[in-house]
């Protein structure tokens, strides 16, 4: 029961400290991920899913790929099971951490403590409550097990552990890029402390060596502004502000009032104290801080020329080097004089109050935002249950809600694609430009308030963790816009828009509409001289059997331009409208068609198909 508690004290304390992100939903890249399996029609799309280079040309098989592709179909948008799978990977990388740290120092306390730092740290909470963060702790858990399997390798012989070494290694491939490094912490370790086995560490170079070259001129990169590599004077900021992450809750400001010279102190009392430790241990001829150090330097060093995407999950396992030394300092500190004692019991403790203040303060943002989220995406689902067809416009979506629960189109989960943002409230948000942009959601009010009116359009607000139905507000702000009473565009084969059909057109067919020998449509008045008017239709061949055919458009009682079609299928044209047709509230644009059939079992006379009417 003493061993047992050794190691579940750490996960304990995690599990403790991390609680709420248990039961927090689904925010920002998971949507992305989640609808993989809408991708795979038949097997024949399964390797695409599955290889296929994606997200700047990663190739995450086991982490991204299989991970939704199998539990998706499972879980659905059941959170909780997700979360089981990641503090339960997150457990088993605090139990190897523990078990390496004892056998580098043969200390079973220092073990502990160091495993209980890393379990303490705040930059653990994205890993732990986005899903598709799940790449930081899986690849977390095949690196630290290939190296626990090294170690034991190197103490008995035996080949079952070299075994595993290579299989967890490999299996890192599939977790996350960043494994290619580890060849570099084991010859770290065999340079430090055991040369003799210092050329079994070669043939670890070799997969990372493959695996770069196929990375480097095989997969194509999508291109990108935070993605872009730049080795320049920032490395060294960025360098300072992974370690200060590393070193404690540096970020204690955003989430205490007046934490943040609290936390300059606590990080500055910490890296003094690591430092003499180190110092006074290397002056022993003990080389084990070098190793915790280059642990952290090896494993940040990928990300450190990524100045625009500095991210605190990123310190996940790298970090881990630095608990470490905590942990041997904090044990060694422990047995040493009272007055040292006294030093290491407050230090540790002021990580430990500051790391819970800070996990405080994150895990509710999480949760918070997390059910906004929910509010929003469930919502919209049992909203379009109920009125299938219908087009949504979200109001009050702030940058935060528009990334976390908006930008990675959740709705696609559910067949929804009439989701917008109400016009206007594109221009209040910075969009990614590989997912479209802000343009991907914007709509118009003349859009909006012809969905409204027909009575398939609602506007929803997220408030309080609740979604509001807003349509009868935001109709009338509708109708009090100019803009939205014009009628500038026609979709002739969408019933919706009868209304601005004259008496003699025929029903809609297949998204266009048939016409007879003559046809109206009413649109708004040019706002301003040179605006045109643009239209698209189809010609079947009936019509141009016996020669060309002519469309003939006139506005505002005016002749403006003709159309002549000699072959069959889809034409497009556009002409200017007259300037005393500038400003009116509404325009008749009338169209005559020099020819038109009459099938033998059908009394009805057939002109030609039009789709869409356009003035701008």
């Amino acid at each position: 029961m003493k061993r047992a508690a050794l190691f579940a004290a750490a996960p304990a304390l995690c599990l403790l400290l991390f609680r709420r992100l248990l039961f927090s939903w689904f925010l920002g890249d998971d949507f992305a991920w989640l609808g993989k399996p809408l991708e795979i029609e038949g097997w024949r799309d399964l390797p695409r899913a599955i290889f296929a280079p994606e997200a700047q040309g990663t190739v995450r098989v086991l982490s991204e790929r299989l991970f939704f592709l199998i539990f998706t179909p499972l879980f659905g948008l059941n959170a909780p099971p997700y979360r089981v799978i990641e503090f339960a990977t997150f457990f088993s990388c605090l139990t190897l951490a523990n078990l390496i740290l004892a056998k580098l120092t043969g200390s079973r306390a220092a073990g502990l403590i160091g495993a209980i730092l890393w379990a303490s740290s705040v930059n653990l909470a994205y890993s732990l409550a986005r899903v598709s963060a799940y790449n930081q702790l899986l690849y977390s858990l095949c690196i630290l097990l290939a190296f626990y399997a090294r170690l034991r390798w190197l103490e008995s012989g035996e080949r079952k552990w070299r075994i595993t070494e290579w299989t967890a290694y490999l299996a890192g491939f599939g977790a996350l890029e960043i494994v290619m490094v580890y060849p570099l912490i084991a010859a770290l370790h065999a340079l430090l402390f055991a040369r003799k086995k210092l050329k079994s560490t070669l043939p670890l170079f070799l997969p990372a060596a493959i695996f770069a070259v196929i990375d480097y001129f095989f997969i194509p990169k999508t291109a990108g502004e935070y993605y872009a590599i730049s080795v320049d004077q920032r490395l060294f900021k960025t360098f300072l502000r992974y370690l200060s992450w590393s070193l404690g809750p540096a970020d204690l400001g955003r989430w205490l009032r007046h934490g943040r010279w609290p936390a300059i102190l606590g990080l500055s009392l910490i890296a003094i104290a690591l430092f003499v430790f180190s110092l006074n241990r290397l002056r022993r001829r003990d080389f084990l801080p070098l190793f915790f150090l280059g642990w952290f330097l090896i494993l940040i060093a990928p990300v450190l020329p990524l100045p625009k995407h500095v991210f605190d999950y990123y310190v996940t396992l790298p970090e881990l080097g630095l608990a470490w030394l905590g942990g041997w300092a904090a044990a060694a500190g422990i047995r040493a004089s009272p007055a040292l004692r006294g030093i290491t019991i407050f230090l540790a403790a002021a990580w430990l109050a500051g790391s819970a203040l800070a996990i405080e303060g994150s895990t509710r943002w999480f949760r918070d935002h997390s059910s906004d989220v929910r509010a929003l995406v469930l919502g919209l689902r049992d909203a379009a249950r109920k009125s299938p067809g219908s087009t949504y416009f979200l109001v009050d979506v702030d940058q935060t809600l528009f990334q976390l629960g908006v930008e990675d189109n959740p709705f696609r989960l559910f067949g929804l694609k009439q989701v917008y943002l109400f016009p206007g409230e594109e221009t209040k948000i910075h969009a990614r430009p590989e997912l479209g942009g802000a343009a991907r959601w914007a709509s118009s009010p003349q859009s909006a308030l012809h969905a409204i009116q027909q009575s398939r359009g609602r506007v929803f607000r997220v408030s309080n963790g609740q979604l509001r139905d807003m349509t009868i507000a935001y109709e009338a702000m509708l109708f009090a816009d100019p803009r939205a009473t014009r009628i500038d565009f026609i979709d002739a084969g969408d019933p919706s828009y009868a209304d601005q059909l004259g008496p003699t057109w025929y029903r809609a067919e297949g998204g266009m509409r048939w016409m007879p020998g003559s046809a109206a449509v009413r649109l708004s008045g040019p706002t301003a001289p040179g605006e045109r008017l643009y239209v698209t239709g189809y010609v079947p061949p009936a019509i141009v059997a016996d020669g060309p055919v002519t469309l003939a458009f006139s506005a505002a009682g005016e002749k403006i331009g003709e159309g002549k079609i000699s072959r069959d299928g889809p034409f497009a044209f556009d002409f200017p409208l007259p300037s005393s047709a500038v400003g009116r509230k509404e325009l008749e644009i009338a169209i005559q068609t020099s020819r038109v059939v009459r099938p033998a079992a059908d009394p009805r006379d057939f002109g030609a198909v039009f789709g869409t009417f356009a003035i701008r």
